[in-house]
């Protein structure tokens, strides 16, 4: 297995282990026999105690992290910033995290956390100077607003929060971060949290910058009121906002004749084109990234779009149709002047089909235009010309690791 020949090389090699800036761990043989299993233990230790030049360290891969590794080597990491770390603690002790992480990391990502975690979580923040705080759990309870509310005071340098499937988070420890922090950047996904409350953080967003939230199901017309507001008040650079998992498909939406509160079916999440009007007409109209996803967008909602002041700084677009209109979806195209990325989403069972040679049409649309991406498929783009993504290259797209809490 290369992570072996890889770890074995370091331990005999301290001068290229001494070059390492960015680790990741997310494999791991676990099928080894117990005597190998301990051997590659040993030359991690010893590896990871020459990465004196460690930025940031990636460790996700559950039952690989052990008491005597976080005792060692954590010793020399003088230059470690970012710390992603799975939160499942059976193999190791959550305490030894807080007594030996570098005061250095200012960037922490925890991966499905367990209870034995969660209780170590808060002294976790208190002991560093973070900045950016990442908590994914998969409908868990163990992130809890009282929790948030704890940490809220030794966090004053955070502009980063991201929790995802924290079903216990009804909003009320978001708020005391968003009234104690400059919050920059909030992915709320797959919370409880109200329409209501979600109404009363906005209150606080006069720092944000990039919103990330999860359509909570049931009417459309309640949760893009309070969306709408946010968008008319708040010059944000970056939204995103997609159906929660398990949301059903998307084969229709509001209709350009149709009043604005006529379509709202709690079954079919989609953009009201009040939303639309609010998101082009307010402070948010210079954004630079929009991505819809699973929530259904008409095609005259998208020549809304296009036609306004969007046209000039949106460079990375995410929709998801339910019309086949190929035209007139290349006429929008045509109106992005920056375009780098876009994305096209739609289900099967809808009319916004495309082949390739449509898609083909889409791409010479724009002349700015690097990636287009339909469904499951991602093509890059040069010179108004198709060619296939190179999975080779190690680079997965970006539009396609969204979260799904």
């Amino acid at each position: 297995m290369k992570l072996v020949r890889v770890f074995r090389t370091l331990s005999q090699r301290p001068d290229l282990a001494r070059l390492v800036r960015i680790l990741e761990i997310r494999v791991f043989p676990f099928g080894l026999a117990a005597e190998r299993l301990e051997a590659l233990e040993e030359q991690i230790e010893t590896a990871l105690g020459h990465m004196h030049a460690l930025v940031a360290l990636h460790w996700t891969r559950t039952g690989s992290l052990s008491d005597r590794l976080i005792l060692s080597m954590f010793a020399h990491m003088r230059a470690l910033r970012t710390v992603e770390i799975s939160g499942d603690s059976r193999a190791y002790s959550p305490t030894l995290l807080v007594d030996h992480m570098p005061r250095t990391v200012t960037r922490l990502a925890v991966v499905l956390p367990d209870r034995r975690f969660g209780a170590s979580l808060v002294g976790l923040v208190a002991a560093l100077p973070l900045e950016s705080l990442s908590v994914v759990a998969l409908q868990s309870p163990v992130v809890t607003d009282a929790m948030l509310s704890e940490m809220a005071p030794y966090a004053p340098n955070l502009h980063r929060l991201v929790l995802a499937g924290c079903k216990a988070v009804r909003g009320h420890g978001v708020l005391d971060i968003l009234r104690t922090c400059a919050i920059s950047e909030l992915s709320l996904e797959g919370l409880s949290i109200s329409n209501e409350m979600l109404g009363e953080l906005a209150l606080h967003f006069d720092t944000l910058r990039s919103l990330t939230l999860t359509h909570p199901g049931g009417p459309n017309a309640p949760f893009f009121a309070q969306v709408q507001a946010i968008v008319h008040s708040v010059p944000l650079h970056t939204l995103v906002i997609y159906a929660k998992g398990g949301s059903p498909p998307v084969v229709s939406g509001e209709q350009a004749d149709a009043p604005a509160t006529a379509y709202d079916s709690a079954s079919n999440p989609s953009l009201t084109t009040s939303f639309v009007k609010r998101l082009i007409f307010g402070r948010s109209s210079r954004l630079r990234t929009l991505r819809i996803q699973g929530i259904a967008v008409s095609l005259y909602q998208l020549q809304m779009i296009s036609m306004s002041t969007l046209s000039d700084t949106l460079e990375d677009l995410v929709v998801h149709l339910y019309e086949g209109n190929c035209d007139e979806l290349a006429r929008c195209v045509a109106r992005f002047r920056r375009l780098r990325l876009l994305h096209i989403q739609s289900h099967p069972g809808s009319n916004a089909e495309f082949s390739e040679e449509q898609l083909a049409t889409l791409a010479g649309a724009s002349p700015t235009l690097r990636k287009l991406g339909y469904r499951n498929r991602m093509w890059q783009v040069d010179n108004r010309t198709l060619y296939p993504w190179d999975m080779a290259a190690g680079v997965f797209p970006e539009t396609m690791m969204i979260v799904r809490a």
